[in-house]
């Protein structure tokens, strides 16, 4: 890791742990750390590469032809693993030797602290996150034990490590599309939640690229340095990094429905897939995404799946009306109000169907309103304690003895995020009855 100019240094910073300081005034543009590509832990194809030669010659080829089916972070943590064996011998030894003991990532967790998260919507997300951690432990644990005495409980760890510090590039003829590796150094940069942070990194150079870091304004010396992991909510930050923010902007519900559309109402569905992105932008990411699609040719039962996220600044997203007036207006409806054109070639059309609640003056808008509000109590009922219970928790741990561990703080924080979304969402619900 080349250290350009001096320009930082390592400090603890209060709340975040370690971090990186600015030594000195630092103009925007300039380069604050460069990584040679070298320098970095490989990506998953090239550690699959690596590993494959180790676990032939241990006759263990059933292992080596499965590596195909782990995922990538579980093929970097084998590779991290083999290197650690290897200890002084490694070129990376002296960046290992930095590496944390321990991490509060979903991996980390108990099962009795992942409890702490039931009702949200990314609870099942920890849990199956933690299954297929075990799976891949289960598959990879006799080469694992026999050469390096691995255990479960460091699998999971090395795994943690490579989630919680690889960051996407791609470079033509050196990283293909979507590799993801791990920077040295790059990985004491701190998150800054709000998506405005004082430092941008690229893969830059063509001869010897390098993961450069780069002032993304004027930085003052003595300011933390702190880049962007993306726009994540904090149940995103917890499962990957082991963290959460206070007041995150970016916090969200994530409602995945299973939903049969009828041959004859596909096309509105697919206006609205065309629309979402220019409608109601979370910042960065969509409110309403198809993540299953059996397609415009299936049976009439047959189920698409819809992924939407309810945000604080949108927490009633007019992709969720518009689904649910999918549901419930007749064709005749649909064609109505939510079709555009001359007469004889009116086409589906997402305007309409996204207005704002209680808007349409259709005979079906207080059913499929009411259809909305009965599923957003659904969705906060399942949560097993009420948001004054947890916010009382929150100001007790805040002002006295904490009452709350680590651990269970930040669920609470996580809990407390999505039940204020639901209710702004239901206030919103209810309104349009009122009108509809």
């Amino acid at each position: 890791m080349a250290d350009v100019g001096v320009a930082w240094r390592e400090a603890e910073v209060p709340g975040a742990g370690r971090g990186l300081v600015a030594a000195r005034r630092m103009a925007i543009g300039e380069a604050v750390l460069s990584v040679s590509l070298a320098q970095c832990w490989p990506h998953a194809e090239a550690a699959r590469a690596l590993l494959r030669p180790q676990l032939e010659a241990d006759a263990h080829a059933q292992t080596a032809a499965g590596l195909e089916d782990l995922s990538d972070e579980a093929i970097v943590a084998l590779w991290l693993l083999a290197e650690l064996d290897r200890g002084a011998a490694s070129p990376f030894a002296s960046t290992f030797a930095v590496l944390p003991n321990s991490l509060d990532t979903a991996l980390q967790w108990t099962e009795e602290e992942l409890e702490e998260l039931v009702g949200t919507s990314f609870h099942h997300a920890a849990v199956g996150m933690r299954e297929e951690t075990d799976a891949e432990w289960q598959f990879c644990q006799e080469w694992l034990s026999n050469r390096f005495s691995v255990t479960k409980t460091r699998f999971s760890w090395a795994k943690s490590i490579v989630l919680s510090r690889q960051i996407e590039m791609e470079k033509e003829g050196l990283l293909p599309e979507g590799s993801k590796i791990v920077a040295p150094g790059f990985d004491v940069l701190n998150h800054e939640p709000s998506g405005n942070p004082n430092c941008g990194v690229d893969l830059e150079g063509e001869g010897e690229p390098a993961v450069v870091v780069r002032c993304a304004r004027d930085v003052d010396a003595d300011e933390e340095l702190v880049t962007s992991y993306g726009p994540l909510p904090n149940s995103s930050l917890f499962m990957t990094y082991g963290f959460v923010v206070d007041g995150n902007p970016f916090d969200c519900v994530e409602f995945v429905q299973s939903l049969a559309v009828p041959p004859t109402k596909r096309p509105w569905l697919r206006a609205i897939e065309e629309a979402a992105d220019s409608l109601d932008s979370g910042g960065a990411v969509s409110t309403f995404e198809v993540i299953l699609d059996p397609g415009d040719d299936a049976p009439a039962d047959a189920e698409f799946v819809m992924r939407h996220n309810l945000f604080r600044e949108t927490p009633l997203p007019r992709t969720l009306l518009a689904i649910a007036r999918i549901q419930m207006f007749p064709i005749a409806e649909l064609e109505g109000v939510a079709s555009e054109g001359p007469s004889e070639t009116r086409n589906p059309s997402a305007g309409a169907l996204c207005s704002g609640p209680g808007k349409l003056a259709s005979p079906s808008e207080g059913v499929a309103m009411g259809l909305v509000k009965a599923t957003l109590t659904k969705l906060r009922a399942v949560h097993p304690k009420s948001i004054a219970k947890d916010k009382q928790l929150l100001e007790a741990s805040e002002v006295s003895e904490p009452a709350l561990s680590h651990r269970q703080r930040m669920a609470t924080t996580i809990r407390v995020a999505e039940k204020e979304i639901l209710a702004a969402a239901l206030i919103a619900a209810e309104a349009s009855q009122l009108h509809s």
